[in-house]
């Protein structure tokens, strides 16, 4: 989000430690798989690959490009990742079905007499989640970004029914910063109570 956000005034407040943000960032273990039903959900998995690629620092970027094999043991799911394999033509996204023997050549350990075949995604593989996060915070602060850690969103500032700013809190000051946008990326039942008392309509996108 802050890296979309450059062109026009941004403050990002978080609740944790800016030098290491918590929740999902830090604890999920990286997969992505861009191969998905929806297009729109594709090419947002293959955006986020370009873009952790380009992310570097000290000879290092922010994806482990291994690769993703799925694995069909019955004929439901053989037929599953060839409509999977479409999806991936689709929308752009290399992928190639395997046969059995190319699933053992690329991984050993699999039973060979339960495998029927395979989709391999050469360009999928592990985001390294926490260490983007920290060098989108660099890229972005030199390009104006503002970030306010260890920062509670404790409620909505509202007028005539629109959103007008949020109150905060750092565990012993409270403050109210006036904002044209307010955008929350994780807004749980409490969040979307509080939005419920000073706007008519709430839109929640998943």
């Amino acid at each position: 989000m802050p890296f979309r956000c450059t062109r026009i005034p941004t403050l990002i407040v978080e609740t944790r430690p800016l030098r290491m943000p918590g929740g999902s960032t830090s604890h999920a273990p990286g997969l992505v798989f861009a191969t998905n039903p929806s297009k729109s959900m594709s090419l947002y998995a293959k955006y986020t690959i370009e873009k952790f690629l380009e992310l570097e620092e000290d000879g290092q970027n922010c994806f482990n490009q291994v690769g993703g094999l799925e694995i069909a043991t019955s004929p439901a799911r053989l037929e599953d990742i060839k409509r999977r394999h479409g999806y991936a033509q689709s929308w752009g996204i290399e992928a190639h079905l395997i046969s059995p023997e190319e699933c053992l050549e690329m991984y050993p350990a699999l039973n060979k007499d339960k495998v029927l075949g395979g989709l391999h995604t050469p360009k999928d593989g592990l985001a390294l989640a926490a260490r983007a996060v920290q060098l989108l915070m660099k890229r972005t602060t030199k390009a104006g970004v503002e970030y306010l850690g260890s920062t509670k969103v404790t409620g909505f500032t509202h007028e005539k029914g629109r959103v007008t700013g949020v109150t905060t809190t750092d565990g012993t000051t409270s403050t109210t910063i006036a904002a044209d946008i307010v955008i929350s990326v994780s807004l749980l039942r409490r969040e979307i109570w509080l939005l419920e008392q000073c706007c008519e309509e709430v839109d929640v996108s998943p």
